[in-house]
């Protein structure tokens, strides 16, 4: 695959790529409607570029949810006006060592706060008009279609549908449901590994005792122990 790049959040894409399984599952699809002859592997690079933007997707969407976006601009209002307070309150002989480290550099700074308030507060308020809830489209698994539909477009040379008349007419449809099982099933396991390493490291930390007659007690450590990373 080559380098990470930075997608427009300025988020380097995710290095997920399809499992050999899921690549053969797809070239066989491929051949069964004819599509065997082809150079298939500028294709498969285009779906391994969508399963990438897929869980990059992903991860922007879990961490820049409406509440966690009101929450961290909201501490950075509070953090902006207290620095504000700090300025206003300052003693004119600290006035004057800030202007002569560099000429106006009491006023520069204070101006600069006063636009950080304005700017973060402005965006709060955007922020504030978020909605609520999650919207109802799954946007990772859509930017991912995205990319399946320019793959199959591009270097397999087919208009893709959502038409099922002809024998290639489904092929937007097949691919693109082994791709969400995919993603699916790799998003399953992310969890499954961390939640194993999680019982991993407390179980390390635990302890066992022996008692007669061969009887073992598990004294397994606390949550408060071992914090989740």
């Amino acid at each position: 695959m080559a380098a990470r790049e930075l997608g427009p959040s300025g988020v380097a894409l995710s290095e997920s790529r399809l499992s050999d399984d899921t690549t053969e599952h797809l070239r066989l699809l491929l051949e069964s409607k004819g599509l065997g002859d082809k150079n298939l592997d500028p294709f498969f690079e285009g779906l391994d570029n969508a399963f990438s933007i897929y869980f990059s997707c992903r991860k922007i969407d879990q961490a820049s949810r409406p509440p966690k976006v009101r929450k961290n601009l909201q501490a950075a209002s509070d953090a902006a006006r207290k620095c504000l307070r700090k300025l206003e309150q300052l003693d004119g002989n600290s006035k004057i060592l800030l202007d002569e480290a560099r000429p106006g550099n009491f006023r520069d700074l204070f101006h600069n706060a006063v636009e950080a308030v304005n700017s973060i507060e402005a965006a709060l308020a955007e922020a504030n008009r978020l909605p609520t809830t999650r919207p109802k489209m799954d946007y990772p698994k859509q930017q991912m279609a995205l990319a399946v539909r320019h793959a199959i477009e591009q270097h397999l040379g087919i208009k893709a549908t959502s038409t099922k008349e002809s024998k290639r007419g489904a092929i937007f449809n097949d691919v693109l449901s082994v791709m969400v099982g995919a993603a699916e099933q790799a998003s399953s396991k992310a969890n499954k590994d961390r939640e194993v390493h999680k019982l991993t490291r407390r179980a390390l930390k635990g302890e066992v005792r022996e008692h007669g007659g061969g009887a073992l007690e598990f004294i397994p450590a606390s949550t408060a122990d071992t914090p989740d990373e």
